[in-house]
């Protein structure tokens, strides 16, 4: 398993860290397994930009699972 981290500042960090926002783009597509599950968790627009990004990759949509998070609406007064 190969993991990657995004940080605001990615200088001085180790090899595998990229800098800037969370974007599927800036790895290198050999690293993405056509047989793999895939998890996304986010914003709507998020898994909207990534679920496209890894089915052009050639990405089963039934080997993409997301969960959608926003807002939060709880009131418990």
């Amino acid at each position: 398993m190969t993991s990657f981290s995004f940080y605001d500042e990615a200088q001085g960090m180790d090899t595998d860290a990229l800098e800037g926002w969370v974007d599927l783009a800036k790895i290198d597509a050999s690293y993405l397994p056509q047989e793999a599950n895939y998890y996304l968790c986010g914003p709507a627009g998020f898994i909207k930009k990534h679920f496209q990004y890894l089915t052009h990759q050639g990405i089963n949509a039934e080997n993409i699972h997301f969960e959608e998070f926003g807002p939060a609406s709880l009131q418990l007064n």
